[in-house]
């Protein structure tokens, strides 16, 4: 397995279902950063747009570690590929799981594709 497709592969994974902080847990409660480019791309000509690319400079890199970090221990492992399978799996199902758009004053969760579908 090539290790460079392995984190690259994990990296999108992680960016598309980790739930992150999003402007302070009061207002804008776990959203995941594909939920965020999606909104940077909706709101790029308004003010909100530099909030947006603010957290996806914050966060962005953080993934990234992480995602080399798992790709690193995944390749040099004996069961690398199975490994791989097992994250890809829980990350699509994790996707299912209402755990987006919790905030302080909220109390309706979403899935990821509602997160992504709503205005």
């Amino acid at each position: 397995m090539n290790r460079s497709f392995v984190k690259w592969l994990v990296f999108v994974l992680l960016c598309c279902v980790v739930p992150v902080l999003f402007y302070g847990f009061v207002i804008g409660g776990f959203v995941s950063p594909l939920v965020i480019m999606v909104w940077l791309f909706r709101h790029l000509a308004t003010g909100f747009g530099a909030l947006y690319a603010i957290h996806l400079l914050v966060y962005l890199p953080v993934l990234y570690r992480v995602a080399s970090f798992l790709s690193k221990k995944m390749v040099n492992s004996r069961f690398g590929a199975s490994a791989l399978a097992l994250f890809c799996g829980a990350a699509v199902l994790v996707s299912f799981l209402p755990m987006y758009g919790v905030a302080h004053s909220v109390t309706r969760t979403y899935n990821l594709y509602q997160m992504l579908v709503r205005p």
